[in-house]
């Protein structure tokens, strides 16, 4: 089969990566039978079950992943003059509470397999200043923990997960929420599950972390457990029955997750496995189609990894289409695809240009960014027609641009 005109269909980008039904609205109305709508009961249960999802043994909601990456900075206790290295290859976001704090970014490079940061270009990096190791599982593809792990035991450093794109994702079978210092997660309304529109989890197994993470993200606040009530016993010297203290320094915000935001994120949790699953059956429809075109690399998947596809990465040969620019427009224009690619190496933006970063960092991010890498709209509720049209419309176009 072959489209045609007459056959038309739009296949957009979209900005709900879930699906969301009455399940949500009933959770969301009994969220708001309550007197508090925050720091309350669902937030407690969302961070339980998610734990039990997870593995990990602590679980912090915030309210959004940037906050989340935040609070994971300023729990690490990083400073100016540090260093931290972490991949081109993501949202800004990742590295934007280092910029904040004047910690100097460092960037190894990707694995051209993966997408993700390559553990043999991390350990060329190191110096006496690193301080972490910030890794991105890009597109819901696990980066190898295990030598990064090693690296981060043998030199003394921290280890943060950006886990944006990986609710679900797995590593050698186990969940990525289990593995690092500190990981992060976004429920903001692209990803693969949601709490209405944005949304954060951190999950560790440090008790210290977490103490430290919680009194950040609600202002330092410290509850005082020998003040019985409001208006009962006093001390004379600290006559209240909260106190803000020090977090080592560190002084917190209010990064709180709302109990209507809990309350969905439940029902989200609880579909996850099935949004997920639907994702998965997409993505092997586009491999199928696409596999043995020597145009076309569909994601690689190493053993003992779940890819959620939160990014369905295609790679394209311009050897022998000529141009990835000319593709793109080719599927947006004709075909009404909405194709685009995710991301900029971030030193190339104009924040770090200004800060003395060159292009060049890491050749290889760049090549593929520049030369070959699309992502193509992938959710779950894409129907198999539009799947089928996409996977044509690729074909169709590839095999123009080769006889061009």
């Amino acid at each position: 089969m072959r489209t045609s005109m007459m056959n038309k269909l739009k296949v957009p980008y979209r900005g709900l990566g879930s699906e969301l039904g009455e399940q949500e609205l009933i959770a969301v109305k009994e969220a708001m039978s309550q007197d508090d709508l925050c720091s309350g009961i669902y937030v407690e249960k969302f961070e339980q079950a998610f734990c039990e999802y997870t593995g990990a043994k602590y679980a912090i909601a915030c309210s959004n992943c940037t906050t989340a990456l935040e609070l994971g900075t300023s729990a690490f206790g990083l400073k100016a003059g540090d260093e931290v290295i972490t991949t081109p290859l993501t949202f800004i976001a990742t590295s934007i509470p280092l910029l904040k704090r004047d910690v100097k970014v460092v960037f190894a490079d990707i694995d051209p397999r993966t997408f993700n940061i390559d553990p043999a270009e991390i350990e060329k990096h190191i110096t006496e200043r690193t301080r972490a190791i910030y890794v991105v599982h890009y597109a819901g593809l696990a980066v190898d923990m295990d030598p990064i792990l090693e690296l981060a035991k043998k030199y003394n450093l921290k280890v943060l997960e950006d886990a944006a794109h990986a609710s679900g994702t797995e590593y050698k079978n186990k969940k990525i929420g289990n593995i690092g210092d500190i990981t992060c997660f976004s429920f903001q309304s692209l990803k693969n599950m949601t709490t209405l529109g944005d949304g954060g989890m951190i999950t560790t197994n440090d008790k210290q972390l977490e103490e430290k993470i919680r009194l950040l993200k609600t202002f330092n606040i410290k509850k005082l457990p020998d003040r019985t009530t409001k208006y009962g016993h006093r001390d004379k010297e600290f006559p209240f029955y909260w106190d803000v203290v020090s977090a080592d320094g560190e002084v917190g915000l209010n990064y709180r997750m709302s109990e209507v935001e809990s309350a969905v994120g439940l029902v989200q949790l609880e579909k996850l496995d099935k949004l997920n699953a639907r994702r998965i059956e997409i993505a092997q429809k586009l491999n199928e189609a696409f596999i043995g075109n020597p145009a076309l690399t569909i994601p690689y998947c190493p053993d003992g990894c779940k890819h959620v596809y939160h990014l369905y990465t295609l790679l394209l040969d311009e050897e022998i289409i000529g141009s990835k620019d000319k593709f793109m427009q080719i599927l947006d224009k004709e075909y009404d695809i909405d194709v685009w690619t995710q991301y900029c190496p971030n030193y190339l933006y104009t924040i770090y240009r200004q800060r003395g970063y060159d292009p060049g960092l890491c050749p290889i991010a760049e090549e593929i960014f520049l030369k070959h890498l699309v992502n193509l709209p992938i959710y779950p509720t894409l129907t198999d027609q539009q799947v089928e049209y996409m996977t044509e419309a690729v074909l169709e176009t590839v095999d123009r641009l080769t006889k061009e």
